[in-house]
């Protein structure tokens, strides 16, 4: 019971992340990529540089808004399909 509830709100943030793409008819792939991305970002700087939880928060979150921008503007400036520039996002951040 409680691995069910310790699992549950990771899925929750990324339920609630994807429902505003959804509200304005688009996808978002790339959403799994990114918290692979941000999980191993956090451990690097947490183990290899020695951040505190904040700075290491406040990195995640100003990397996932960097990206959450690039898809922005690549899908109105642009006007690529959110599709193709979700999905291009999720093979570049795994690159990464």
């Amino acid at each position: 019971m409680f691995s069910i509830l310790f699992g549950v709100p990771i899925f929750a943030i990324f339920a609630l992340g994807e429902t505003f793409p959804l509200i304005v008819n688009g996808m978002d792939f790339s959403i799994g990529a990114m918290a692979s991305l941000s999980v191993m970002i956090a451990s690097y700087s947490m183990v290899v540089l020695p951040l505190r939880g904040f700075h290491t928060i406040i990195i995640c979150l100003l990397l996932g808004a960097t990206v959450g921008l690039i898809d922005g503007l690549l899908i109105f400036k642009l006007k690529i399909t959110d599709l193709l520039t979700t999905l291009g996002m999720m093979f570049l951040v795994q690159g990464l």
